[in-house]
């Protein structure tokens, strides 16, 4: 259906866009199974599947991060940050980051650990007890 606005919809008949598309859609875009979001230069976005079924996503035409087809991992490529929106470093620091730029890092402003945990080295700043001693 193209309404008097030229815009084109299917699975409605009143689209709100230049393509509107209501319920599933299967792209076969193009041998690499790409879809460029933005225009075709350097500042697009895309999306594609890559070996073994892998979900790739990325700017810049180059993959940014892509989730395993057994859903088992995400893969974060270049700086290999995981963070939260807030995060901001230091002592008086909030919010959490997972770094991965040569050796695992981690930081959180609390941790609870139910099962077990090994340390192999701890260095403590600060020591607190609630009702006994260490």
């Amino acid at each position: 259906m193209v309404d008097s606005a030229g815009q084109v919809g299917i699975g409605t008949t009143n689209p709100g866009y230049k393509l509107q598309v209501e319920g599933e859609l299967f792209l076969n875009i193009d041998a690499d199974s790409t879809l460029l979001l933005g225009n075709a230069g350097t500042n697009a976005s895309k999306i594609y599947a890559g070996v073994s079924d892998a979900l790739y996503i990325g700017g810049n035409n180059e993959a940014q991060l892509y989730f395993t087809a057994d859903g088992n991992s995400i893969v974060f490529y270049n700086e290999q940050i995981l963070t939260s929106a807030t995060y901001s470093s230091g002592f008086a620091g909030s919010g959490w980051t997972i770094n991965d730029t040569g050796t695992a890092d981690a930081t959180f402003d609390n941790l609870t650990v139910r099962g077990s945990m090994n340390i192999f080295e701890l260095v403590v700043s600060q020591i607190k007890a609630t009702n006994g001693a260490l």
